[in-house]
Order: structure tokens, then C-alpha cells, then sequence
């Protein structure tokens, strides 16, 4: 059995505000491939059993159309793009959303097997009525890249680590929730707020852009951080106001780091993270700046969110889940 992971472009040089959760996917499941010691090519011009798609541009999608032409060949595509989840990123994104709505229809529907991060994407797929195949893998996190963040040495001179830090760590997009995260700055004079990530020059909104520049002194938005691990060890709680996910692989990273989560009450999130057990959920700004007041406050909170939270990300760790991606692979090898 060989694999062909492909990608349209090569991953380590697509900027992180284009590439996203999907990028970092691409990454894992090398991982996977090389940790399970399956055969794999990113080449579509070597022979394969097995095409495997997540960054879907126009020449990823003339390669799942070659790949449908011959019997011999499976397709799976991982689900990362949705109209849903694209609304709301980018500067035109929202007029853009229809389009993207078509185009994926056209291409989840060649494969012969669909692969989403959360039954809350595996329902959207089936509401536009698609019919293929879909099966819940999460995206995992990879334990060995977050070993030794508590002793890792934080890059930027004006970190404070004495204060009490509320972190982020997202592409900077107003669907990630900008907005709420200052505004817990503004109420929270006496704590330190750190969103890291990239911005995109021209791809960021013109609003959001406004938010971050009259944003309180207490807020700092440093970029992105070559080191994710600086961002968890700094941080005492892990804010996360998305109002629209897949999954949200940063949640998984915090959470496996023990830290305190705060997110916005989604669909996504129904199942695996649970309200008061391994997070605390928040739908308006007062309940984000409650929430976030809360565990400043409770450091028995803090420390029991935190345990859970890492208890449940311990279950979604790339050996884990590799052992399901595998059987993915078998599964379309051995069908006729």
C-alpha cells in the first residue's frame, strides 16, 4: 500500500494565514506515514494506491479529478475547507463563500472517502448532501513538538512573566474573535493579554486592523511565534473566543500543555470539551471577561481544568489517532 500525500504547493512555505489548521494537518499525517512506517510519495506522477488531499487548490482538485479515472485508485480528502468556516476570514471572504461552498461540493463528492475533524464538520457536510463516506478523525497534537515548553526561553524582551497572562495563539482574523479578546483587555487593566499569530498585510479586514490599533497598552499582538511553546508557557489561562471552528488544533495544544481553556460555546466543540470540566465556556463578552476573572481568581480552578483538559488531549495524540488514519488507509486499499 502507497500513499500519495499531496499538496498543491510545498506546506513549509504556504503562509500561515492561507495554510491554517490544514497546514499543520499535512504535517501530522507525515508524521503518521513515517511513524507507522507506511509507504508514501508526495509525486501524483509515481504510482499509488491511495491519493490523500487537504490543501485544496485548483491543482489538487485536477488531481483528485486524473485519480477518479482510474479504479485502481482511492481518494480520501480531509474536510478542512467549508463555506461555513471560511466566511468571516479574509477580506472578501464572505462574498467569496458561495463559490467555495460549490467547489468543495464538487470535490468531496470524487472522493471515496471523507475524512472531518468533528462530527460538528461531518453534519455540514451531510446537510449539503454529499453522500460519500465521512469519518471523525481529529487533527491530534503532536506531543514531541510541546515537550519541554516550561523551560523553553521566550524570544520578545518586553514578555512579563510576573503578571497574570491571558494568551491566544490563531491566525488574526475577526472570526477568531479579536474583538472579544480586547475587550476582556479593556475590563482586565491589572493582567497581561498576548495574542500570538500571524497577520496577513492585505488579506486582514480594515475593522480589525482598526481593533488592534486602538487596543488597550495591556494587549500585544507579537506575531507569529516560530516557537508555539513560548506562547503556553507564558500564558495562565488559554483564551479562545473563535465563533467558528473545525476543530481548533491550538485548543489541543493548550490543552495538552494543562492549561486552563476559555472558548466560545460552538458546535465544534460539543462532545470533547465540556463546560466546567476541561474548559469554561462564554457566548457574550461579559461571560468571556466573567470566565477569564473567574480562573484569576480560583487557582484550584485553574489547576483542575487544566489536569482534565490534558487528560483529554492525551487521547487525541498523533499515535493515537494514527492508528484510526491507518485504518482509513485499509480500508480503501481493500475494498474492490
Amino acid at each position: 500500500m502507497k500513499i500519495c500525500l499531496y499538496s498543491d504547493v510545498d506546506v513549509s512555505n504556504v503562509h500561515p494565514v492561507l495554510g491554517g489548521g490544514a497546514k499543520v494537518s499535512f504535517e501530522h499525517q507525515k508524521k503518521i506515514l513515517e511513524m507507522r512506517d507506511i509507504d508514501y510519495t508526495h509525486d501524483p506522477g509515481e504510482d499509488y494506491d491511495i491519493l490523500h488531499i487537504n490543501l485544496l487548490g485548483p491543482p489538487a482538485l485536477y488531481q483528485i479529478f486524473k485519480a477518479s479515472r482510474n479504479d485502481d485508485v482511492k481518494i480520501v480528502v480531509h474536510t478542512h475547507l467549508t463555506a461555513e468556516n471560511f466566511k468571516g476570514s479574509y477580506t472578501g471572504s464572505s462574498l467569496l463563500s458561495p463559490i467555495v461552498d460549490i467547489y468543495t461540493k464538487y470535490a468531496y463528492s470524487r472522493a471515496d472517502m471523507l475524512v472531518a475533524v468533528s462530527n460538528y464538520t461531518k453534519n455540514i457536510i451531510k446537510s449539503k448532501g454529499i453522500e460519500t463516506e465521512t469519518l471523525v478523525i481529529s487533527n491530534g497534537v503532536d506531543k514531541e513538538e510541546l515537550e519541554g515548553f516550561e523551560q523553553v526561553n521566550l524570544s520578545l524582551e518586553n514578555y512579563d512573566e510576573e503578571s497574570f497572562n491571558i494568551v491566544n495563539l490563531a491566525a488574526v482574523f475577526e472570526r477568531k474573535g479579536v474583538s472579544e479578546f480586547i475587550n476582556c483587555a479593556e475590563e482586565m487593566e491589572d493582567s497581561k493579554f498576548y495574542w500570538f499569530g500571524p497577520r496577513h498585510k492585505f488579506l486582514t479586514p480594515r475593522k480589525t486592523k482598526k481593533s488592534i490599533k486602538s487596543s488597550p497598552e495591556n494587549i500585544t499582538f507579537p506575531g507569529f511565534v516560530d516557537d508555539k511553546r513560548e506562547a503556553f508557557k507564558l500564558g495562565d489561562v488559554f483564551l479562545f473566543p473563535s465563533r467558528s471552528e473545525e476543530e481548533g488544533m491550538a485548543i489541543l495544544e493548550a490543552a495538552y500543555c494543562r492549561m486552563p481553556i476559555v472558548v466560545r460555546d460552538i458546535p465544534a466543540y460539543e462532545g470533547w470539551l465540556v463546560h466546567e470540566e476541561n474548559c469554561l465556556k462564554a457566548e457574550s463578552k461579559n461571560e468571556f471577561i466573567k470566565q477569564v476573572k473567574r480562573l484569576k481568581e480560583n487557582p484550584d480552578l485553574r489547576e483542575k481544568l487544566g489536569a482534565n483538559a490534558k487528560k483529554m488531549a492525551e487521547e487525541r495524540t498523533l499515535d493515537k489517532i494514527g492508528e484510526d488514519l491507518e485504518g482509513v488507509y485499509q480500508k480503501l486499499y481493500n475494498q474492490e
